[in-house]
């Protein structure tokens, strides 16, 4: 991974770069450059987390997108949607 990286890239029509959505965006994959895989792992990730059925797969689960979370921060500059849990 490049280390330099930054989402300077914009079309119109787009989210801010940098900005990630739940949804899929025309042209992310042009914006999020190599960061693109990582974005949607943690789009399949937040989507389908909450179906799992054991807890040991839950926090296996969420660890796994707190790492892609860090990642696309620390290293991609790139800015995700918040996240409430219900309760």
């Amino acid at each position: 991974m490049t280390q330099d990286w930054r989402p300077t890239r914009h079309r119109p029509g787009m989210p801010d770069a940098g900005v990630v959505t739940l949804e899929e965006q025309p042209d992310e994959d042009y914006a999020f450059g190599s960061a693109m895989p990582l974005v949607a792992e943690w789009r399949q990730l937040r989507a389908g987390g909450d179906r799992l059925v054991g807890r040991v797969e839950q926090a296996q689960t969420a660890l796994r997108r707190r790492n892609l979370e860090a990642e696309s921060l620390g290293e991609y500059y790139l800015t995700l949607p918040t996240h409430n849990p219900p309760g």
